[in-house]
């Protein structure tokens, strides 16, 4: 199996194609610059193929927290049958979908990060990104294209990771 296909030109001059995701056992796509190395991109790749299920845990808590926090402050809405009774962090998974990989310019190419995105059936018109940075996460709630190297993510973000809240937490 090919963990990278697909890679072409896109109409903005950026280089896209398609990704591995083993965690999912799918394809999800995958966007760099041009000027961003093949050797970076295909480092960024194994790695996001060999992170550890602590790593998974913890994106599906914080995910878990930000689905709960956003059905408590919007009741109103119509939400996917069983999402606002869910109790475990990791069944959160039955209700977004990661499908974008974005690989971003490099600060160290020592460091491997994953800028990762796609949506979730509590939030549909922001979806959601997931930051990790040398297996630690350091972002996650809406799609707000933020960089992985970024500085003070914990401030002027929904960052549900560094502790962003809008309601008390009595469900957890």
């Amino acid at each position: 199996m090919e963990l990278i296909k697909d890679i072409h030109e896109d109409e903005f001059g950026d280089m896209e194609g398609q990704v591995y995701f083993k965690f999912f056992n799918k394809y999800i796509d995958i966007n760099f610059e041009k000027d961003v190395s093949m050797d970076y991109v295909v480092q960024n790749v194994k790695y996001l193929n060999s992170i550890s299920a602590d790593v998974i845990l913890k994106l599906c808590e914080y995910s878990f927290i930000y689905c709960k926090d956003f059905t408590k402050a919007y009741p109103d809405i119509q939400y996917n049958e069983g999402l606002v009774e869910i109790l475990k962090p990791l069944e959160v998974l039955k209700y977004m979908e990661i499908c974008s990989l974005k690989v971003d310019m490099p600060q160290d190419d020592t460091t491997c990060v994953l800028n990762l995105s796609g949506g979730c059936d509590w939030e549909d018109e922001e979806g959601m990104q997931w930051l990790i940075r040398d297996d630690e996460v350091i972002y996650v709630g809406s799609w707000d294209d933020l960089d992985p190297w970024m500085e003070n993510l914990d401030k002027g973000w929904c960052n549900y990771v560094t502790g962003w809240r809008l309601n008390s937490y009595d469900f957890l």
